[in-house]
């Protein structure tokens, strides 16, 4: 049994940091004998009174990189892993602030903001989603489940509100260097919307992250705030068996890295500051 997150642990931020979502997971071998029974079963494992809201959704299609094909089209390619319907089944903390989830083929485990301008660490993060690991490993080696680690996957989403590091579209260069001086393209031709991609390789071939940046809204239509979205992902190839998960951790720690970097490189020098990030 797992222990609910320590929602005092060592944190940081500032007032106007972005990021809103942190995503750790990993796909596995789908295993033949899983049922959507089985998602309730493991409820009761990581303790029901410790994760007290459930919602069951469709599952997703888990995506696969593959360097066999280009890094667009790796970021979309999905494999079907049943012909029947899938459940992925949702798990909450009491604050709704952590969210486990888990489908045949994925196990996900998410911060996502509530309030307050602070968030938890990546050590932080890492140790209780290393603890849902072992706890699924140790749930399949009761029902006798056999299965391999097949991707380990990372994610960070960034909200970049109006008013914080950019006052209106001309100004999203003074966020993301890259679009400085795009902006503005004479004094008839400006700038109504953005949405781009970037795909970069973990070398030599360990994995990809994948960076999107568009513009959009959030929130009720009537108190909608306007935002710059980024969305950054690290993903890479395993085939571990399930005694070897420490492997795992090593590479959402090296996909953790390589998404730091990136989101530094595409950030400017003064958004940093003024999100309390040393350059």
């Amino acid at each position: 049994m797992t222990d609910a997150p320590d929602n005092n642990s060592p944190a940081v931020g500032s007032e106007n940091y972005p990021l809103v979502e942190t995503i750790l997971g990993f796909q596995f071998e789908p295993v033949q004998e899983f049922r959507s029974a089985h998602h309730g079963l493991f409820w009761e494992h990581i303790g029901r009174d410790k994760w007290p809201i459930c919602n069951e959704k469709q599952a997703s299609l888990p995506q696969r990189e593959m360097f066999s094909e280009p890094p667009w089209l790796s970021s979309i390619l999905s494999l079907q892993v049943s012909q029947k319907p899938e459940v992925r089944t949702l798990f909450f903390s009491s604050e709704k602030d952590r969210a486990i989830q888990i489908q045949n083929g994925q196990l996900l485990y998410n911060w996502r903001k509530t309030s307050g301008p602070v968030y938890p660490r990546f050590e932080k993060l890492k140790s209780e989603f290393m603890g849902f690991v072992d706890s699924l490993f140790e749930f399949f080696k009761v029902e006798n489940f056999i299965t391999k680690i097949t991707q380990w996957e990372f994610s960070y989403v960034n909200h970049v509100e109006k008013g914080t590091a950019w006052k209106d579209k001309t100004g999203w260069g003074n966020v993301f260097g890259h679009m400085s001086g795009l902006t503005e393209v004479s004094d008839d031709v400006a700038i109504d919307g953005v949405a781009s991609e970037w795909h970069y390789e973990i070398k030599p071939e360990i994995g990809r992250v994948h960076a999107s940046i568009r513009n959009g809204k959030i929130g009720d239509t009537e108190s909608a705030k306007e935002v710059l979205l980024l969305h950054l992902t690290g993903r890479g190839s395993l085939n571990l068996d399930v005694e070897k998960r420490s492997d795992l951790l090593k590479s959402l720690e090296l996909g953790h890295d390589a998404v730091v970097k990136v989101f530094k490189k595409l950030a400017t020098t003064k958004a940093l500051k003024e999100w309390g990030i040393d350059p």
